[in-house]
């Protein structure tokens, strides 16, 4: 797949992780934003939303201050934007991911995970995005 052209948000609260995984993104080929929390992506995908440089998916902490992960995607939905997202959930956090799971296009993976599984999910949702397009 083509990643460079593809732009992906990744909204995470831990400063160490936030770089680890936008790192990961980058050296696959994608373009990364990075948000600190909920509140900040979403004025990111705002910003972008009519832009030569939308965002592509929206790589989402469950947990975060501001707005967490559900919150962040009803914040989407109530500007009619859609946008695939994968949610990065740890453990303990089912229920919550079942919620963000009836919003529609939501993805996850589990924390730990290995670089290559994120990129390889991210990959596959945006085949499964562009093949809808089509």
């Amino acid at each position: 797949m083509e990643n460079h052209s593809k732009h992906i948000l990744l909204a995470e609260d831990e400063p160490h992780t936030r770089f680890a995984i936008s790192l990961i993104l980058r050296k696959s080929g994608y373009k990364v934003s990075t948000s600190k929390d909920g509140l900040t992506a979403f004025d990111q995908i705002l910003k972008y939303k009519d832009s030569a440089d939308s965002i592509d998916l929206l790589l989402t902490d469950v947990e975060m201050a501001g707005l967490n992960g559900l919150e962040l995607i009803e914040e989407l939905e109530k500007e009619r934007i859609s946008l695939p997202v994968l949610v990065i959930t740890g453990y303990g956090h089912e229920e919550r991911f079942l919620q963000l799971r009836k919003k529609g296009n939501v993805h996850r993976i589990d924390k730990p995970f290995v670089p290559q599984d994120i990129v390889d999910q991210i990959d596959q949702i945006l085949s499964m995005k562009a093949a809808v397009s089509a």
